[in-house]
């Protein structure tokens, strides 16, 4: 059976996952889109990122009518102004105050993969320069 790693770094003292998650920095804001399969859109920003999936924190309270393995056709994370990110996703986690979300990859391709891959790595040094910063 396959058991989740436990990691340590900044920000997370131990993480139970089966992937590392890079939390976002307090500064970055990288906005989030969420579409339903009717249609209904649910934006936010993300909050952490990893080769398995993200959390989001939304912007309004979640719908009443979101379930748990509920699956979005579409979700788009913008990192700056000009690259933005295009993946299927399933909620696997919800949290109600402050209204957040976790959601896990559908399908990613390897080219996918890889640019999360090093997305992580990425936020992660940048985490970890300004823990190491006076």
């Amino acid at each position: 059976m396959n058991q989740p790693a436990i990691v340590t770094a900044p920000d997370y003292p131990e993480q139970k996952r089966h992937a590392y998650r890079a939390r976002v920095l307090p500064e970055q804001n990288f906005p989030v889109t969420l579409v339903r399969f009717n249609g209904e859109s649910l934006t936010g920003k993300l909050i952490d990122i990893s080769t398995g999936g993200i959390a989001m924190q939304l912007e309004q309270p979640a719908p009443s009518t979101l379930q748990l393995d509920e699956t979005f056709h579409y979700c788009m994370v913008k990192f700056g102004d000009d690259l933005e990110f295009q993946f299927r996703v399933g909620l696997v986690y919800q949290h109600t105050n402050p209204p957040c979300l976790g959601l896990c990859y559908i399908g990613l391709d390897r080219v996918q993969e890889r640019f999360v891959e090093r997305l992580v790595t990425q936020l992660d040094r940048q985490a970890r320069r300004r823990a190491a910063s006076p």
